[in-house]
């Protein structure tokens, strides 16, 4: 695969795998808690996914050009784009989670669940991004 081709396929792979994870992680998961500790009032009914997904499709985009830069050769390529993602999952979620949570009235679990979520999700976005890399990348 040619070096055009693998940046395209790794952002369009990882949002398809990070915007599923989150609509399973937001309808299925923690709905219930959803339900129960954000006033609907404050939330948009429908959701606007266009910008959910731009939002992925971005981090998605992102992370596809930070890999090649900053993901570790020395490891295997699973673990190599495990780590990556996961370390993207806090640097994006936890302060967020953070700013959030001080900002609306959600209980401190919900902080937490956000927070480990996102090692999964991103996690699993830099698997994808390292597995369509391969071996010819990392520092």
């Amino acid at each position: 695969m040619n070096q055009v081709m693998k940046p395209i396929l790794g952002t369009l792979a990882a949002f398809v795998v990070m915007f599923g994870l989150a609509g399973i992680f937001n309808t299925f998961l923690i709905a219930d808690l959803l339900r129960q500790n954000v006033n609907p009032v404050m939330l948009r009914t429908p959701q606007n996914r266009l910008l959910i997904g731009l939002g992925y499709l971005v981090l998605a985009l992102l992370m596809t050009a930070l890999y090649p830069r900053i993901a570790r050769a020395d490891h295997p390529v699973f673990l190599r784009g495990l780590l990556f993602g996961m370390i993207i999952g806090l640097l994006w979620m936890l302060p967020m989670s953070l700013v959030l949570h001080g900002v609306y009235n959600l209980p401190g679990m919900a902080l937490l669940l956000d927070t480990a979520w996102a090692l999964i999700e991103q996690g699993l976005g830099g698997v994808v991004i390292a597995v369509i890399y391969g071996r010819d990348t990392g520092k």
